[in-house]
């Protein structure tokens, strides 16, 4: 391990770094996670903002569109995309 350069790196780079890669969804602050299909990461269509899967259903549980909770936008998700397949 002598070869290896250490590196610190302060809880507010940290902070940083999981901001700008938005690894947990903002609403409800679970990490994505590609194994369980609540937290699978799910981009708005209609403004490109990020949520998990289980934050969208709850948005969507019992209309068809999505309110952005971030830039309050309008979305409009057909029925046959409701499962968010392809969002």
């Amino acid at each position: 391990m002598d070869g290896l350069l250490r590196i610190n790196v302060g809880m507010s780079s940290f902070c940083d770094f999981r901001s700008k890669f938005a690894i947990e969804c903002s609403i409800c602050r679970m990490d994505y996670c590609s194994h369980d299909v609540g937290r699978i990461p799910r981009i708005l269509p209609q403004c490109g903002h990020t949520v998990c899967h289980a934050c969208a259903q709850n948005l969507l549980t019992h209309t068809n569109h999505i309110d952005c909770p971030f830039c309050r936008k309008c979305g409009h998700i057909p029925d046959e995309s409701r499962n968010f397949g392809n969002y």
